[in-house]
């Protein structure tokens, strides 16, 4: 049985390519030197040394395809929002605060986010009765007074807000003043996590209900001969914002796609193989 080892390297002058073309057998063995011209040795060695680059190129594209396409499948983080208010109204009152729920085919909701403000606003008159001039004070609002602007979710939670303010007047004897317009704003913001609070009610196609009530209070500090009409209204606005990541597309698998490299990489190496043994039977 005969065996062949060929093996081409190029010489330190860069002028020549040597070819070792060894032949064993067995008992002997045999070792034959070629020599080879200057243009077919550099046509040897480039062709040599493309068939390996293909072969490394191909698979260096395929393995950075399958990092591109395991990246694109990475679900991201986004989110969602919806508003509404009431507008003022004359107290006391109740009424609804309707948004959308949140639609699972966008995504898996990871947290909601309530802001919620309520606005309590007063005007009115002021007279006085007696000769001399009276300073009065009027408290809008306040919890101490019985004020509460709420947000309820059903069996859910509730948020209370008591904006308060307080104004002084200075009314002449026998006289009447407008109250100008005294407005108080409260807000707040709550924020319910999945794996902590339940989730459950903001999901679904259908619009989600809070029950925004306004009860509000007012209160009058002066002299006896002082008499106040007070009007009151409230609104409010809430904003809920859903934090979701987003489903991932459908993607190749990244094993194929570097098994596809592979095989064209196998397909390169075996033509570089082929090519080698046309060289070593010259």
């Amino acid at each position: 049985m005969v065996n062949f080892k060929f093996s081409i390297f190029k010489s330190a002058s860069l002028s020549k390519i040597h070819t070792n073309l060894s032949i064993f057998s067995k008992p002997r063995s045999k070792s034959l030197e070629l020599e080879i011209n200057e243009e077919s040795s550099n046509h040897l060695f480039r062709k040599y040394y493309s068939m390996n680059s293909k072969i490394f190129n191909a698979l260096a594209a395929a393995t950075t395809l399958a990092g591109i396409v395991t990246t694109t499948g990475a679900a991201n983080a986004a989110s969602l929002s919806f508003s509404t208010s009431t507008g003022f109204a004359r107290t006391d009152y109740e009424t609804n605060l309707s948004v959308k729920q949140f639609n699972s085919s966008l995504g898996e909701l990871q947290s909601v986010t309530i802001k919620y403000q309520a606005d309590l606003k007063a005007d009115g008159q002021l007279t006085n009765t007696g000769p001399n001039s009276s300073k009065t004070t009027i408290i809008l609002g306040g919890e101490t007074y019985g004020t509460n602007l709420s947000l309820n979710l059903k069996d859910e939670f509730n948020i209370d807000l008591s904006p308060t303010k307080t104004s002084n007047f200075t009314i002449a004897g026998f006289s009447t003043i407008s109250i100008p317009e005294q407005i108080t704003t409260g807000s707040t913001t709550k924020t319910l996590t999945k794996g902590l609070d339940n989730l459950n009610p903001f999901i679904g196609n259908a619009n989600l209900d809070f029950l925004f009530t306004a009860i509000a209070r007012s209160v009058v500090i002066g002299p006896g001969n002082v008499s106040s009409q007070i009007n009151t209204f409230a609104q409010g606005s809430l904003e809920v914002t859903y934090n979701y990541n987003e489903l991932p597309q459908p993607i190749p698998e990244s094993s194929p796609i570097l098994g596809i490299g592979l095989i064209a990489g196998l397909g390169l190496l075996t033509q570089s193989k082929k090519s080698r043994h046309k060289v070593s039977n010259l």
